[in-house]
Parts: C-alpha cells; structure tokens; sequence
C-alpha cells in the first residue's frame, strides 16, 4: 500500500533531503492542487502537465516498493515541489 504525502515529506525531512521550510511549502502546495484537481478546477496547461507527468511515474512505480506515495500523488508532489522551487527561486 502506497505512503501518505506527509508520511513520505516527513521521512525526507528526518533524512536530511528537504528543509522543514520546503516541506511545509510543498505540503500545502499539494493540498491546494489536490483540492483542485479533485474539484475538476485545474487549467488546462496543469493537466497536461499531469498527464505528461503521470506517464513518467507509471513507469518508474511497476518498478518500486510500497514505499513510495500512489502514482496521483506522486504527480500532484512533483508539481508542488515545482511550485515551490519556483517561487524560492523568485
């Protein structure tokens, strides 16, 4: 069964490859897009993003354990993270 986005945030945490502030951020990044996305909100440049990203994680997931987050939330993490980064480099 595959991990919770704040399980899998916080075990990069407590490894030392995220700071709590990035964590923090992609969190709740994740949260508002999940909203979104479930609300049927999402433009049309933030789905085809998914699609394209959803490709690319279907592949890498056959070939991994349970302890990484589904294939959706993979993709709606690896937007937040996106988002994040973005706006830290801003």
């Amino acid at each position: 069964m595959p991990i919770a986005i704040r399980t899998y945030l916080d075990s990069l945490l407590n490894a030392y490859c995220i700071s709590k502030e990035s964590a923090d951020c992609i969190y709740q990044e994740y949260v508002r897009l999940k909203d979104y996305y479930l609300a049927g909100k999402l433009n049309k440049p933030a789905l085809q993003a998914m699609k394209k990203i959803r490709t690319e994680q279907e592949k890498i997931h056959t070939h991994q354990s349970d302890n990484l987050p589904s294939v959706e939330d993979t993709v709606l993490f690896i937007m937040a993270e996106s988002i994040c980064d973005k706006a830290r480099k801003e």
